[in-house]
C-alpha cells in the first residue's frame, strides 16, 4: 500500500545526527571505568554461585527440609545437575566446577526459620554465601504450585506488564517447572552410629567403678519358745547365703551378644514390581511386544485345478497311478510215509515194545527187639533173624526185613517208560514247495514290483485370491501381519520389611532389649551344724543341751520371756550407679552418648514438568534459572 509514495532524503541532516551520536558514545565510553579481566572472571563465579542459590531455594521446600531444630540436609552440585535443578555451568577457565565439594546445605534454626549455605569450589577459587528460608514463604509457594498444578499452559495469557527484555530490545523467555511426582528419601547415619527415632546415636564407654549394693529392709520373725522337757534338743539355723557373683541373662528367644540381648529373624521379602516396554515399537502384551501392519495384497485370479488329484496338463488332469499289486500264494505240502503228520518237516518213526522185568531185594529194615518174632518170606517181602544175644536171662533179637523190588530193562534198545521200552526216531518228510504270483486287480500293468495305470479327466476351474503376503519375520493373520519380540524387562528393586520394633540389617531383622542381672548364691552351714538338702532348700541343725524352762529351736533367735525373736537380714535389692554410668552386674561403667542428625539420601528422584513462558511470573510454576531469547510471534 506504500509502493507509490516517494520520499525526499536529507542526507546532510542524517550525517550530522550520526556524528552527534558517535560523539556521545565516545564520551560515555571514556567516562566509564575500565573493567578488567579479573572483574569479569569474578562476575562469572558470582553468577554461578547465585544460580546455585536459586536452585537450592527451589529444591529445599517442605518435603526436603530437616524436621528437628539443629538438623541439616545437604545436596551437592552434581545432584543438582542430575535432578535438572540447574543447567551445568563452567568456571572462568571453561572447566567444570567440583561437583562433590560444591553444595547447598540448609539448617533448621527454629520452627519457621532455616539458614541456607551455598558453597562453590571451582579450580583455584572457593567461596560461599548465606541466606535465609522461611516456612511461611515456602508454604505459600507450595500452595500456589499445588492449586495450579493441574492448569495447562497451552492457552497462557501474556501479561505484558510483566514481560522482560534485554538491552537489545529482545523479549526474554523463562523456563519454568512444577512438581509431578515427589521424590523418596532415606535418612543415613555416619559409620558407628545407630538410628533411633530421627537421630543418630553412638555410645562410648570410660572408667569402671564398683556399684552401690541396695538391700531390702530387715524382717523380724516372732515365734513361741519351746518348753524344755529333756536335756537335749535339736536346734536348727538358716544356712549361710553367700553371693558368688552376678551373671547376665536375656529374655527367652534372645541371645546375649556384646552385653546386649539380640533376637534375630528373617526379613519379609517384598519383590519389586516388574514392568515391560517396547523399545522398537509395538503394543505390549504380557512380556511380548506385538507390531501389526497391513499385509501385501495380490489380486484374485482364475486357475485350473484337479479336484480328484493328478497332474495338471493344460486343461487336463493326468493321474499317474502306481499301487501295490495283489499277491496269490499256495502253501508248501509235506507228507510222511507212515501216514503221520510232519512236524517242522520231519516224520516221527518212534515205536515201543514190552520191557524185560528183573527182581531183587531192597536194603533191609533193621529191627532190634526183646521179643521173638516169626520169620517169613512171600512174594513181596521176607523177615529173617540175623543176630541173638542173651545176658543175665535177658535176650536181644535183631531182624532184617526185605521188600521185593521189580526193575525193567530194554534189551533191544530204547528207553524204559513204565513197563515199556520206547525207541525214538524220525525221517525227513516228503514236501512239495508252495508258489507265489502277483496280479493287478484294478487294471493296470504289473512291471515286476508295482502296478501302474494312466488316467485323465477334464480339469476344473476356480478363482483364487486375493492373497496376502507378509515381510520376513512377520506372521500372517488375515489381512494383517504381526511380528512378536520379547519386551524389555525392567525389574523393580526387591525390598525387605521387618515387624514393628525390629531393625532391618540386610535381609535380617533384629531387636535389642536390655539384659537382666541374676545373682548367683551358694549355701553352707555354720561350724558345728549338719546340712541337709541343697541350695535354697538346705537346712542346718545340731543337737545341743538347753537349760531353763524355755528355749528357741532356731539358734539364731533371741529368747525373750516365752518368745523367740529372729532378725532376717534384708536380701539384695539390686545395684545403683551414679548419674552418667550404666550398670553391668555389680559394676558401673562411664557412658557417653553422642548424637548427630542423619543425612538425607535420595532413593527415588522427583519428577517435574517443564515449560517456557515470556511471563515474568507464571502461577503454579517455578523458575529454573534458565532463559532464552523469545523467537515466537507477538
Amino acid at each position: 500500500m506504500y509502493e507509490n509514495q516517494t520520499y525526499k532524503i536529507n542526507w546532510i541532516s542524517i550525517l550530522i545526527k550520526v556524528l552527534i551520536v558517535i560523539g556521545i558514545v565516545l564520551v560515555i565510553f571514556m567516562l566509564l571505568p575500565k573493567s578488567s579481566d579479573n572483574s569479569s572472571n569474578q562476575q562469572v563465579f558470582i553468577d554461578n554461585l547465585n544460580n546455585m542459590k536459586d536452585a537450592a531455594k527451589d529444591y529445599f521446600k517442605l518435603e526436603n527440609l530437616p524436621e528437628k531444630i539443629g538438623g541439616s540436609l545437604k545436596i551437592t552440585l552434581g545432584d543438582m545437575e542430575d535432578k535438572n535443578l540447574l543447567v551445568p555451568f563452567k568456571d572462568k577457565n571453561g572447566d567444570e566446577c567440583n561437583k562433590s565439594e560444591s553444595y547447598a546445605q540448609v539448617t533448621k534454626n527454629s520452627e519457621s526459620s532455616y539458614t541456607l549455605k551455598v558453597s562453590l569450589t571451582c579450580s583455584d577459587e572457593s567461596n560461599y554465601i548465606l541466606d535465609t528460608i522461611s516456612v511461611e514463604t515456602n508454604n505459600t509457594d507450595e500452595s500456589e504450585e499445588s492449586n495450579n498444578s493441574n492448569s495447562e499452559n497451552n492457552d497462557e495469557k501474556i501479561d505484558w506488564e510483566h514481560v522482560d527484555g534485554d538491552k537489545d530490545g529482545n523479549i526474554i523467555e523463562y523456563e519454568y517447572r512444577r512438581l509431578l511426582t515427589e521424590g523418596k528419601y532415606e535418612y543415613l547415619c555416619p559409620s558407628g552410629y545407630e538410628m533411633i527415632g530421627n537421630k543418630c546415636y553412638k555410645t562410648t564407654y570410660g572408667e569402671t567403678i564398683k556399684a552401690e549394693t541396695l538391700y531390702f529392709e530387715d524382717t523380724i520373725i516372732v515365734t513361741d519358745a519351746e518348753i524344755n522337757k529333756t536335756d537335749e534338743v535339736i536346734v536348727t539355723i538358716d544356712p549361710i547365703k553367700t553371693e558368688e557373683g552376678v551373671i547376665d541373662v536375656c529374655p527367652e528367644g534372645y541371645t546375649l551378644n556384646d552385653g546386649v540381648c539380640i533376637k534375630y529373624m528373617d526379613a519379609t521379602v517384598v519383590p519389586g514390581s516388574t514392568s515391560y516396554s517396547c523399545p522398537y515399537g509395538g503394543t505390549i502384551d504380557g512380556d511380548k511386544c506385538i507390531i501389526t501392519i497391513d499385509a501385501e495384497e495380490t489380486p484374485a485370479e482364475t486357475i485350473n485345478y484337479c479336484p480328484n488329484g493328478g497332474d495338471l496338463v493344460g486343461d487336463k488332469c493326468v493321474l499317474y497311478t502306481n499301487y501295490q499289486p495283489s499277491v496269490s500264494t499256495t502253501p508248501e505240502v509235506c507228507t510222511c510215509p507212515n501216514g503221520k503228520t510232519p512236524v517242522n518237516g520231519r516224520c516221527d518213526t518212534s515205536y515201543s515194545y514190552a520191557a524185560t522185568p528183573s527182581y531183587s531185594w531192597s536194603n533191609p529194615e533193621v529191627q532190634v527187639t526183646s521179643q521173638v518174632l516169626s520169620e517169613y518170606e512171600n512174594s513181596t517181602s521176607k523177615r529173617v533173624l540175623v543176630n541173638q544175644s542173651c545176658s543175665l536171662g535177658k535176650c536181644s533179637y535183631t531182624y532184617y526185613t526185605y521188600h521185593k523190588v521189580t526193575n525193567y530193562s530194554c534189551p533191544n534198545g530204547g528207553n524204559v517208560s513204565g513197563t515199556s521200552c520206547i525207541v525214538s526216531g524220525s525221517v525227513a518228510a516228503t514236501c512239495t514247495p508252495g508258489t507265489t504270483s502277483y496280479y493287478c486287480p484294478n487294471g493296470g500293468t504289473y512291471n515286476g514290483s508295482v502296478c501302474h495305470r494312466d488316467d485323465s479327466y477334464k480339469a476344473s476351474q476356480k478363482t483364487e485370491g486375493p492373497t496376502y503376503y507378509c515381510p520376513d519375520g512377520y506372521e500372517k493373520n488375515g489381512k494383517k501381519c504381526t511380528k512378536t519380540y520379547d519386551a524389555t524387562k525392567e525389574e523393580g528393586t526387591t525390598t525387605y520389611q521387618c515387624p514393628e520394633g525390629y531393625v532391618l540389617d540386610g535381609t535380617t531383622c533384629y531387636k535389642v532389649v536390655d539384659k537382666e542381672q541374676e545373682v548367683i548364691y551358694s549355701y553352707s552351714c555354720p561350724e558345728g551344724y549338719t546340712s541337709d538338702g541343697e541350695g535354697e532348700n538346705m537346712t542346718c541343725s545340731k543337737v545341743t543341751e538347753v537349760k531353763g524352762e524355755y528355749y528357741c529351736v532356731d539358734s539364731d533367735a533371741v529368747l525373750q520371756d516365752d518368745k523367740c525373736y529372729k532378725t532376717i537380714k534384708g536380701t539384695i535389692k539390686g545395684y545403683e550407679c551414679p548419674s552418667g554410668y550404666i550398670q553391668e552386674g555389680d559394676m558401673c561403667i562411664k557412658k557417653d552418648v553422642h548424637c548427630v542428625y542423619p543425612t538425607l539420601n535420595e532413593v527415588v528422584a522427583a519428577e517435574y514438568e517443564y515449560t517456557w513462558s515470556i511471563n515474568n511470573n507464571l502461577p503454579g510454576w517455578k523458575k529454573t534459572g534458565r532463559t532464552r531469547i523469545y523467537t515466537g510471534e507477538i
